[in-house]
């Protein structure tokens, strides 16, 4: 079927049963209860636990964990530690900077 855009208005009102000026509020309270209310069901955004966690996947991330994880058992804690602390921070940052686009994002 083409647009709804595209068709005459009398075939849009026929085909929706209705009227040119609407529908008559017993009309309107009987479809509410057949068909319901005229809402878009919303997605579920991932919880704050998960936006966490995707600022692991990158490929680059998880090299700097390995080389943490090689320089700990090295016996290098310093540089251990160092890397670790930067890939959290990375991570700290980049979970705050999703986690407020998709706040944004939820309320438009």
């Amino acid at each position: 079927m083409a647009g709804w855009y595209s068709l005459q208005p009398t075939t849009v009102i026929a085909q929706l049963a209705t009227r040119i000026s609407g529908l008559r509020e017993t009309e309107c309270e009987a479809r509410l209860v057949t068909q319901g209310k005229n809402n878009i069901p919303r997605k579920q955004p991932p919880s704050a636990f998960i936006f966490f966690l995707r600022q692991f996947q990158d490929v680059f991330i998880v090299m700097l964990l390995a080389a943490a994880a090689i320089s700990f058992f090295l016996g290098e804690w310093i540089d251990a530690i160092s890397v670790a602390v930067i890939v959290m921070v990375n991570a700290v940052i980049g979970f705050i900077q999703e986690y407020k686009a998709q706040k944004t994002l939820d309320e438009l």
